[in-house]
């Protein structure tokens, strides 16, 4: 979504009803675990919120949302 991106250039969180500053990190791309010798890759997705509870928030409401643009869906509600 671009108003997550958005928000996050602006140093805000990525769900749209927060206003908690988060800070625009250049984090690496891979975490280490050293105790079960495993190498992750890392979400930069969830550094653009404040916090877990955000990310998830906004994840419920990206599935809510229609990918189609309202334009292109054309009068599909009328009565």
């Amino acid at each position: 979504m671009e108003v997550v991106e958005e928000r996050y250039i602006s140093k805000i969180c990525g769900f749209p009803l927060c206003s908690n500053p988060v800070e625009v990190k250049f984090s690496q791309k891979y975490r280490i675990d050293v105790k079960n010798k495993k190498v992750y890759e890392r979400s930069a997705e969830v550094d653009k919120f404040c916090c877990q509870n955000c990310f998830l928030r906004s994840a419920v409401l990206r599935a809510q949302l229609d990918t189609e643009p309202l334009w292109i869906r054309g009068d599909e509600h009328s009565t």
